[in-house]
């Protein structure tokens, strides 16, 4: 990857930090050692031309309807203050989900009631083992639960158990092209996109209906680890 590759990639892992694992934006400025100025740009990159507009030299067709400073102030609206006390006329939904999927096509999901933290990463992972039986190994990014002590000491209380060993490993800073369960949100993402959403719930059972369908496709799942980025999963297991 060069510098204006791996330039594209950190804004995209940023705007994912903020908008699909709903992580403040003034901690994913400190974390990332961003001006949140710069943060609000890219939302607003975002926004206007989607994923590509985010890419080294991407130029938008379009002159963009909110400014740097216009998603500022409606963050702050939104996230630290009462929306209804603007009378905006729309509502913001989000969901959290994890999922994991393997080289043999199998997927498991999971929605999130709150934000994802060690505790339900914790939970998630017996679940991966108990639906396994045997040793995992588990490939992930450096979300801070990951991490966590929690985590870290769960996984080692996991050696030499009879329920099989939890192996972490970790992706390098700015690779979601290195994680096969990233093509399952791209798929997921495009579908809903095209989809009327009138409600919360309605967005969650539209989305429960797209995983399923995801999960019921094993040639799918398969075809995420023979990507170019990813044959490495296949490679390592053979």
């Amino acid at each position: 990857m060069n510098r204006a590759e791996a330039r594209s990639q950190k804004r995209k892992e940023v705007i994912e930090a903020i908008i699909l694992r709903q992580e403040p934006v003034h901690l994913v400025a400190r974390i990332y050692r961003l001006p949140q100025r710069t943060l609000f740009d890219w939302l607003s990159r975002y926004r206007s031309g989607g994923w590509d507009a985010l890419k080294e030299g991407a130029r938008s067709g379009r002159k963009r309807k909110l400014s740097a400073d216009d998603m500022k102030w409606l963050y702050e609206a939104i996230t630290l203050g009462n929306p209804l006390n603007h009378k905006f006329e729309f509502c913001l939904w989000s969901l959290n989900i994890i999922s994991g999927i393997t080289p043999r096509g199998d997927m498991k999901f999971s929605f999130i009631e709150g934000r994802m933290n060690s505790t339900r990463f914790i939970t998630f992972l017996k679940q991966l083992q108990g639906d396994a039986g045997r040793p995992i190994v588990v490939i992930v990014d450096n979300a801070r639960y990951h991490h966590s002590k929690e985590t870290q000491k769960f996984i080692a209380s996991q050696k030499k158990s009879s329920k099989g060993d939890i192996v972490m490993a970790f992706l390098p800073a700015y690779s979601p092209e290195l994680n096969p369960d990233e093509q399952v949100w791209n798929h997921a993402k495009s579908r809903l996109s095209k989809l009327p959403i009138a409600s919360k719930e309605a967005m969650k059972k539209s989305f429960t209906s797209i995983l399923r369908s995801i999960q019921r496709s094993k040639s799918l799942i398969k075809s995420f680890f023979k990507l170019k980025d990813t044959l490495y999963i296949s490679k390592a297991l053979s």
